[in-house]
C-alpha cells in the first residue's frame, strides 16, 4: 500500500481546526448531540446499536466544512470514527 504523508501546511490547518474541540461551546454542543443522538450513525447503517462517545465532522473543518453547523455533525464509536478518519486522510491528494 501506498503511504502519504502530510505537509506542513495540512498539520498546520488540522492544528488549527482541532482548537474549537477544547473550547466550552464545543463541549455544550457535543453533550447536546450525544444527548438527543446517543447511537453511531454508521453503526445504524448495519442495525447495530452501538454507543456514540464522539461526534465528527461529516465534512472535514480542514477541508472547508462548517465547524458549527450541527448539519454537519454526526455522532459516531470511536473505531467508526477511526476508520473515517483513516479514509479521510488516505484520499486526500
Amino acid at each position: 500500500m501506498r503511504q502519504k504523508y502530510r505537509t506542513d501546511q495540512q498539520i498546520y490547518k488540522t492544528t488549527e481546526s482541532n482548537a474549537i474541540y477544547k473550547t466550552k461551546p464545543w463541549a455544550n454542543i457535543r453533550k447536546d448531540i450525544l444527548h438527543h443522538e446517543p447511537f453511531c450513525r454508521e453503526c445504524a447503517k448495519s442495525g447495530i446499536k452501538t454507543v456514540a462517545v464522539e461526534i465528527d465532522h461529516i465534512k472535514p473543518i480542514a477541508e472547508g466544512g462548517e465547524k458549527w453547523d450541527r448539519q454537519n455533525m454526526q455522532p459516531l464509536c470511536k473505531p467508526c470514527h477511526a476508520r473515517k478518519t483513516a479514509r479521510e486522510v488516505l484520499h486526500k491528494d
